[in-house]
């Protein structure tokens, strides 16, 4: 970010970035973190549009592109900064790590379109169409990871719904049966271990299906 944003502003010099962007992003983040994040976890772009204004037309360039992508890699530290200085119970320590990682991916995108903006006379070197397709990727990557926590989130309301179970091994078939259906057979790479892997992450796992607690004891 800080090398693409002194090619675009180069009147700023070499501190430009850490005191125009990175610094004024991560100030707000200090001193009003609740209003930076909406409540879907992701960055509330309002909050920087008076920082973005201030390059002049620069909101319509690539420039913008710069503080978005800096606001989502600044909000994924944060993000994961509370959890560590939280005590939280186990499967929110993973929804803060699913929101750091969603975060993470928009900054990469981003960053992904800023690269290809700085490079318009080339877009059709082997450079700058591989950064596009990476960028693409990045894009990519985010939709699927957000499904897929779409369909862990679904996995654990049907297994709290339907407990208490008779066996894990019914319960993975239940639930491969259900998230086929309402995701598609291609939603995931392999149903089954992913499937397994949720259950077993589940801190209630053990009420959920006595069989299986019994058998621990």
């Amino acid at each position: 970010m800080e090398n693409e944003y002194q090619k675009s502003k180069p009147q700023y010099g070499e501190q430009g970035f850490k005191e125009r962007v990175h610094g004024r992003i991560k100030t707000l983040f200090v001193e009003d973190a609740a209003s930076a994040l909406l409540p879907t976890g992701e960055v509330n772009a309002e909050r920087f549009f008076e920082l973005i204004t201030g390059e002049g037309p620069a909101i319509e360039s690539d420039v913008a592109w710069i503080y978005v992508s800096c606001a989502n890699a600044l909000a994924a530290m944060w993000v994961m900064e509370k959890q560590e200085q939280q005590q939280e119970q186990e499967q929110e320590q993973e929804l803060q790590q699913d929101c750091a990682w969603d975060l993470l991916c928009e900054a990469s995108f981003y960053l992904g379109t800023v690269v290809v903006t700085n490079r318009g006379e080339e877009l059709f070197t082997e450079t700058v169409v591989g950064t596009y397709k990476s960028a693409i990727a990045a894009e990519g990557g985010s939709s699927r990871h957000k499904q897929t926590n779409a369909m862990k989130t679904r996995a654990y309301e049907i297994m709290r719904s339907q407990a208490p179970w008779p066996s894990q091994a019914r319960a993975v078939s239940i639930l491969e049966n259900t998230l086929t259906e309402e995701f598609g057979p291609d939603s995931l790479k392999n149903f089954e271990a992913t499937i397994t892997g949720w259950i077993k992450a589940m801190p209630d796992r053990l009420e959920l299906i006595p069989s299986l607690r019994d058998r621990l004891k």
